[in-house]
């Protein structure tokens, strides 16, 4: 079953996506995206009360800022990256170590040649 939520209540694009047999949602916008606490509440309603989140940067620091993360599973590759390469969440306004979020290490374990770490976050505010 696909569940959409969406704050674009654009009929015709909701109708269509309805048809292909999507579930939709209409959720509160917040800074002009979905609000994530809403989301959320839809999900419980239904009994879901895990999620797996594998997302882009933007949606993951969302999701971290909203303080909706309780896990991270973090694969760390043996490479290095420039600094124009995206990173795993978008934070702005973070610009020193003392904003930093701590985490708190549950396991780490080696996968072929990169590193699986499990942690949970310490100081979400």
């Amino acid at each position: 079953q696909t569940l959409i939520f969406t704050c674009n209540d654009h009929e015709p694009v909701i109708t269509e996506l309805a048809q292909t047999g999507a579930e939709v949602h209409i959720v509160p916008a917040e800074n002009g995206f979905v609000k994530l606490g809403k989301v959320m509440e839809h999900l419980v309603d239904r009994d879901i009360n895990e999620i797996l989140l594998e997302a882009g940067a933007t949606l993951n620091g969302a999701m971290l800022r909203a303080g909706l993360i309780d896990e991270y599973v973090i694969y760390a590759a043996p490479t290095f990256m420039g600094n124009e390469a995206r990173g795993l969440f978008t934070l702005p306004g973070m610009h020193s170590m003392s904003q930093r979020i701590q985490l708190s290490i549950a396991d780490v374990e080696r996968v072929g040649p990169d590193l699986k770490i499990t942690a949970h976050p310490v100081n979400l505010e």
